[in-house]
Parts: structure tokens; C-alpha cells; sequence
């Protein structure tokens, strides 16, 4: 199929609307250096929400370590020393503040500022820096006004449609699973590698997009609640992820004898029951409203958790399958069906503890 080219992007036209608007404002305001609006539109306006507004506030906050470091040092060091060895001294400054304040990007803009300060700007140096503040304000106020109403993209959004993608995933890596160990299917190291590498992508996904995310959130109770709930996300995508990878890489085992194909069978129930749990999950994400009366309907994990261990009690008379249970990899599946559950326990017991 070919792909189509547009001439120009919605991003593209937004970003030109913002640029012309913003140097319009400035120009129309009477301030003087109008380059510097435009300058502060495409440095901040990113793909989402949340990114534009975190790289709007490190504009603004290296503008003003900028601004303080050139005014502090150019009355102090501009008459003291030479040009450069000025210059150098206040970005060093600079730099080290932006640092201490765990600025990733902010600092470009305050060494620009101290550069021109200290250059283009030295004899009008007190009018220029509340000018530059302002121009940059006015640059930024634009780029905000833009991503929130021209096509916004809010990452905010984009981090509930990854994590619920990932809780449908995980479903289906576990009913396949089971299908794989009902039929003594064996996979490749590439082909579980695969499975594996699908899951893994889309968690690292969700991790690049969680700044941006948070980004949009406020800082009242919900916010709070919402980073809590992503943590706790965190902690049982990582704890499945291992498990169901370990899972992968176990090889099958011979299951002759009734006691073994009931072991079969309770370790089948407990990857059904966990691949339920996360289509419940991913229906309830992130707020669970209503999770309790709807996991109420289904058969609670505790019960699928004595069904295994039963199973496995039930095997220490019964000397074939005692021998398949004490080689290096026989009683790990089970292990890790019971470490699945706990796990997912664990999960439901804190989430709900959030709300």
C-alpha cells in the first residue's frame, strides 16, 4: 500500500500558527526583540499536553537562572575580568543551578541568555532581561494556548489506552500459555523471545510516556492518587512480565498418571483465572470503580491456589511424579502459577487500598 504525503501536517500548521501569533503579539505589544516568542514556541510546544507544559516550565525557569546569573555577575565580574573569563564564570553558574534543580533542558536556554546578555545585550542589559522574561512569557503563554486547543494530543490519554493495551496482552500471553501447555506445544527460543519482546515493548511504552502524563495531572488528591496507582502498575507489570517469561522458557514435562494431569489442570486454572483478572483489570483501570462486585462473580484466586497446592499434595505417594517434580525444572511451573497469584492478590489488596 502506498503511503500518503501531506504537504503540510497538522502539527506542522500548528506550530506555524503558534509562531506567527506569538512574534504578532510581541510586535504588536511594542516590545522589542520579537525573535525571542517565536524561539520560546519551538522550543516548548511538543507532541502532547503534558510534554509541552513540562518543556514550557523548564524554559521558563532556565530564562530565569539565566537572567539572575548574567545580572548577578555582569555588575559584579564585568569590569573585573575579561569578557570571556565573565562569560564562562556565569555560565558555569548557570549550568550548576540547572543541574541542582534537575533541569534536562532548561539550561540551553540559560546559557543562551547569559551569552547574549553578556554580548548583543551588555549596554541595555537592565531594560533587555525583564524584556526577555516577558517576550519569552508571552512565547510560551502561546505554545500552551495552542497544544490545548488546536488538535490536542494529551498524554494523559495516550498512558490509559498503553496501559490497558498491556493489560489485554498480558491476557492473552497467559490463555496462550495454557493453550500451549493443554496441547504439549513447544516453542523455539526465537518464538518465545518474541512473545516475550511484544510484551516487553509496549511496557517501555508506557514508562517514555508516564513524564508527559504526569505531567497533565494537578497536584490535588487525585493526582496524588493516580501516581499511586501507576506505581502499583509499575510493580505487578514487572512482577507478570518475569514470571510469564520464566513461564516461557520452561521446558514441557511428561505429564503420564492422574496425579500429574490434575497438576496439569489446576496450573491451567490459575493462568485462566489470572487472564480473567486482567480483562477485569483493564475494564476497571485505574479507578476499579465497581471491581469488587464484578470479581464477586468469578471463582476467588484463593481457590484456584488450594486446587494447586491439593494438586501437588496429592503427588507425594505417587513415585513417578515424584521423580518428575525433583528434576531441575519439574516443580517450578507450579511455583510460579502460585507466585502469580500471590502476586495478583498482592495487586488487587493495594489497589483497592488506594481508593
Amino acid at each position: 500500500m502506498a503511503l500518503k504525503h501531506y504537504l503540510m501536517l497538522r502539527t506542522d500548521l500548528r506550530m506555524a500558527i503558534s509562531i506567527g501569533l506569538s512574534a504578532g503579539l510581541i510586535i504588536a505589544l511594542g516590545l522589542p526583540d520579537s525573535i525571542y516568542g517565536p524561539l520560546a514556541v519551538s522550543a516548548s510546544l511538543g507532541g502532547t499536553v503534558g510534554n509541552s507544559w513540562r518543556l514550557a516550565l523548564q524554559r521558563i525557569y532556565g530564562t530565569l537562572i539565566g537572567a539572575a546569573a548574567v545580572a548577578l555577575c555582569y555588575h559584579t565580574l564585568y569590569q573585573a575580568v575579561p569578557i570571556p573569563v565573565g562569560v564562562a564564570i556565569t555560565l558555569g553558574l548557570t549550568g550548576l543551578t540547572c543541574k541542582y534543580l534537575g533541569l534536562q533542558v532548561g539550561y540551553r536556554v540559560g546559557g543562551l541568555v547569559v551569552v547574549m546578555g553578556y554580548t548583543a545585550h551588555a549596554m541595555e542589559i537592565n531594560l533587555w532581561i525583564p524584556m526577555r522574561i516577558i517576550t519569552t512569557l508571552i512565547g510560551l503563554g502561546v505554545a500552551l494556548f495552542a497544544i490545548n486547543c488546536f488538535w490536542p494530543n494529551r498524554a494523559l490519554a495516550q498512558h490509559q489506552l498503553q496501559s490497558k493495551l498491556i493489560w489485554a496482552q498480558l491476557a492473552t500471553a497467559f490463555r496462550e500459555r495454557a493453550h500451549l501447555l493443554s496441547n504439549n506445544i513447544e516453542l523455539n527460543a526465537q518464538e518465545r523471545n518474541t512473545y516475550r519482546d511484544l510484551l516487553l515493548q509496549k511496557m517501555i511504552t508506557l514508562q517514555n510516556l508516564r513524564p508527559d502524563a504526569a505531567a497533565e495531572l494537578g497536584t490535588d488528591r487525585v493526582g496524588r492518587l493516580r501516581l499511586q496507582v501507576w506505581d502499583l502498575e509499575d510493580l505487578v507489570f514487572s512482577q507478570f512480565l518475569s514470571a510469564y517469561s520464566t513461564l516461557m522458557r520452561l521446558p514441557m514435562l511428561p505429564m503420564q498418571g492422574a496425579g500429574l494431569q490434575r497438576l496439569l489442570a489446576a496450573e491451567l486454572a490459575v493462568l485462566e483465572a489470572l487472564a480473567q483478572r486482567c480483562e477485569i483489570w483493564r475494564q476497571q483501570w485505574p479507578w476499579g470503580k465497581g471491581l469488587g462486585q464484578t470479581i464477586n462473580g468469578l471463582l476467588p484466586l484463593e481457590a484456584e491456589k488450594n486446587e494447586l497446592l491439593a494438586a501437588e499434595q496429592g503427588l507425594f505417594d505417587d513415585e513417578l511424579a515424584q521423580n518428575v517434580l525433583v528434576s531441575p525444572t519439574g516443580g517450578r511451573r507450579a511455583s510460579l502459577c502460585l507466585q502469580l497469584i500471590s502476586n495478583a492478590q498482592q495487586f488487587e489488596a493495594a489497589w483497592a487500598e488506594i481508593h
